[in-house]
């Protein structure tokens, strides 16, 4: 009776459970958007020495170390990390798998890894939260494209890590580039026409 009883009560641990992960992971996410959004490269890190008496992030020092890494790290593609946290929250409070496919991650794994190389590719250092020394797609978009630059230069470099960006789009969205391509033929058809009328209407 006991053993049953107990087996009774293990769906409702596990759900209390997977609550306070998914809780964790919002409370993880909304930090390292508040740490990204409020970063100042004055602030001093474990990246960038000691600096001001007080940190002006919003996180605190601990807020400044966590914005510095994910800016090292993944460059302007850290502004997607917290929405992958969001997705892993919303996951475990919903008693759901933290990772429901596993070949799907990996291509989003992929996605994530091209769009770092497509940015150091393009625009190699940008200006964040005061500062012009954030690697645009981070050491990991750096050692990336560094890669393909070794084997088909800078030319070849963008135009696979382009490819790889749409390729891997196609396959884990339900994006239509064809589609798009109508919808943008579409709407830009119908402003010239309103624009061709409005000039006459004019003249």
């Amino acid at each position: 009776m006991a053993a049953k009883a107990r087996r009774n009560k293990r769906p409702g641990d596990r759900r209390r459970v997977d609550e306070l992960i998914g809780v964790l992971l919002l409370m993880a996410a909304l930090f390292a958007t508040l740490a990204l959004i409020t970063y100042d490269a004055n602030d001093g890190s474990w990246f960038t020495g000691p600096a001001a008496e007080r940190a002006h992030n919003w996180g605190g020092r601990v807020g400044a170390n966590v914005g510095e890494a994910m800016l090292q790290s993944f460059g302007t593609c850290a502004l997607l990390v917290p929405g992958v946290l969001f997705v892993l929250a919303w996951n475990k409070l919903r008693s759901r798998r933290l990772i429901p496919s596993w070949p799907r991650a990996g291509a989003f794994a992929a996605l994530f890894l091209a769009l770092c190389a497509l940015l150091d590719l393009l625009f190699d250092r940008i200006a964040w939260g005061g500062g012009t020394h954030v690697p645009a797609g981070g050491w990991v978009g750096r050692l990336f494209a560094d890669g393909q630059r070794t084997v088909l230069n800078t030319p070849g470099a963008l135009i696979f890590s382009a490819t790889l960006v749409a390729a891997v789009m196609l396959l884990t969205t339900r994006l239509s580039f064809v589609r798009l391509a109508g919808a943008v033929s579409t709407w830009g058809a119908w402003g010239a026409t309103r624009v061709a009328a409005r000039w006459k209407a004019w003249a």
